[in-house]
C-alpha cells in the first residue's frame, strides 16, 4: 500500500535531491522515497556521533580524526556500491546502501571536526594549503582510503558527498 504526498521544497533542496537521484540512477520521487526510508527506519546506529567533540579528550578527538568505517560495514558498502556500478543491485538492498552511505558521510563529517579540533588543541599539524576540510582531498589524506573500500568506491562517496 502508498499513499500519495506532495512536498514543496527549497531551490536548494531540490538540487540536492535531483543529483542524489541522478548519482543513485532513480527518478526523483524514487530517490526521495529510498531517502526517507533511511531516515526513519536507520539500518545502523554509532553512538560516538552523538557526543560533542570539544567534549572529548585528547585521546578521543585524535582517535576520532582517524577513525574508519567498520570493516564489515566498507565491505558490505563496497559490494552494493559496485552491484549499484553494474545495475544489479535489487530493491531491498537499495536503503542498505543508502544507510551505509549515510554512514560513510556522518563518519566522514564527525572524523573532519576532530580533525579540526586536534589542529586547534595543537594536537597535530594542520593539513596542507592544497586539503582543506570538507573536501574529498581531505578524505584521502586523513582516511588513507581505508583497504575495506575500493578506489572506485571512494570516488563515488566522494561524488555523493560533493556540495
Amino acid at each position: 500500500m502508498s499513499t500519495e504526498v506532495t512536498l514543496t521544497l527549497s531551490d536548494e533542496l531540490y538540487e540536492q535531491a535531483q543529483r542524489w537521484a541522478t548519482l543513485m540512477q532513480r527518478d526523483l520521487p524514487e530517490a526521495l522515497t529510498d531517502a526517507l526510508t533511511v531516515v526513519l527506519t536507520p539500518l545502523y546506529t554509532t553512538p560516538q556521533l552523538e557526543k560533542p567533540i570539544a567534549s572529548l579528550s585528547n585521546e578521543e578527538v585524535l582517535a576520532l580524526a582517524t577513525v574508519q568505517m567498520e570493516a564489515v560495514q566498507g565491505q558490505r558498502l563496497s559490494e552494493l556500491l559496485a552491484k549499484q556500478r553494474e545495475g544489479r543491485l535489487t530493491e531491498r538492498e537499495r536503503p542498505e546502501l543508502l544507510a551505509l552511505m549515510q554512514v560513510y558521510e556522518q563518519l566522514w563529517l564527525r572524523q573532519s571536526e576532530a580533525l579540526a579540533e586536534a589542529v586547534r588543541r595543537g594536537l597535530r599539524q594542520p593539513l596542507t594549503q592544497e586539503v582543506q576540510l570538507g573536501l574529498p582531498a581531505a578524505i584521502r589524506e586523513v582516511m588513507h582510503e581505508p583497504p575495506h573500500l575500493a578506489s572506485e568506491d571512494v570516488d563515488e562517496l566522494e561524488r555523493w558527498l560533493e556540495p
